[in-house]
């Protein structure tokens, strides 16, 4: 008598990392029962029909199967699972940028861009946060803009995060998180200050205009005589 043929149906299977793989099972012609095991990374487990198997490595998986008769026949086969990853992937999970005070609103900060190992559309958008509110992402583009005009003296820094998604499939996303520093530029006052006296007669009444500029005041002042 020939061993169990055993039917796996797609011997064939590829998954997203960020997905689970249910187990399907196989049948043996004789009906005998099919034992199902797994090698991960060397690992041999067993695992059961509609098991819910979570990969946690990008990589070739097999499962084999087993079904044993009465007569001592074993018979086996195997299905090969291919994990892989093909989320939308950001060059780092971490960017810091600068941009100098006083730039005005409504300036362009930053511009998202993540790889598309698919080739599908792509819509970027910023996670809630506390500055979602002077905070703004072309959903197409990845551009973001800050709509408040940057003050070191009010605030020196600003977080965001920044997804990454395929509109065909929302569970395949990739993150970034951006520190935007402000730069502190040095304000320098600007102004005249006039100085004027009261003439004694027979003597001249001289006014001092000094303009400020950076933070002195030039020695070299305007001189103007009243007479």
């Amino acid at each position: 008598k020939n061993a169990p043929f055993i039917d796996v149906g797609d011997a064939n299977v590829t998954v997203e990392l960020v997905s689970s793989y249910i187990e399907p099972g196989a049948t043996a012609d004789g009906s005998e029962e099919v034992t199902i095991t797994i090698n991960i990374n060397g690992t041999i487990s067993q695992v059961f029909k509609d098991s819910n198997i979570a990969f946690l490595e990008v990589g070739t998986y097999t499962i084999t199967y087993t079904a044993e008769d009465n007569a001592g026949n074993v018979g086996t086969a195997t299905r090969t699972v291919t994990v892989v990853d093909n989320r939308p992937v950001f060059d780092s999970l971490l960017e810091t940028v600068t941009v100098n005070e006083n730039i005005g609103a409504d300036n362009v900060v930053y511009t998202a861009t993540a790889s598309n190992p698919l080739n599908h559309s792509i819509e970027y958008s910023l996670v809630s946060n506390p500055v979602s509110d002077v905070l703004s992402i072309d959903q197409d583009t990845g551009v973001v803009t800050l709509h408040e005009n940057p003050n070191f003296e009010a605030k020196s820094s600003y977080q965001f995060m920044i997804t990454a998604t395929y509109t065909t499939n929302s569970a395949l996303f990739g993150v970034l998180t951006v520190n935007l520093t402000v730069n502190d530029v040095n304000e320098h006052p600007t102004g005249e200050v006039t100085i004027t006296g009261t003439a004694t007669e027979g003597l001249v009444l001289t006014s001092y205009i000094c303009h400020y500029h950076h933070t002195q005041c030039y020695r070299g002042c305007k001189l103007y005589n009243d007479y």
